[in-house]
């Protein structure tokens, strides 16, 4: 049996430890911090990937928008800190 692979793209360390942490049990992780780090990845073989909102210098849009051109066959949970209004 194959453990499945979560790609966190985070640019705040702490916040790309802490989920890589929760998940390293019973996953391979593998993380990014910048979104040029993120497209160069992109190419791998992902069952799960967790995108930060508020990436500094690429927008999390376009990486959305790239995983949809490459055809990348998994789920994308997009994370925020944005506090509610």
């Amino acid at each position: 049996m194959t453990v499945p692979t979560v790609f966190i793209i985070e640019d705040r360390p702490s916040l790309a430890d802490l989920y890589a942490d929760w998940l390293a049990d019973s996953y391979t992780v593998q993380t990014a911090s910048t979104g040029r780090e993120a497209l160069e990845t992109l190419s791998g073989q992902f069952d799960l990937i967790f995108l930060d909102h508020r990436l500094p210098t690429i927008p999390a849009h376009t990486i959305l928008d790239e995983i949809n051109s490459m055809n990348v066959d998994c789920p994308v949970v997009m994370l925020t800190t944005r506090k509610p209004t």
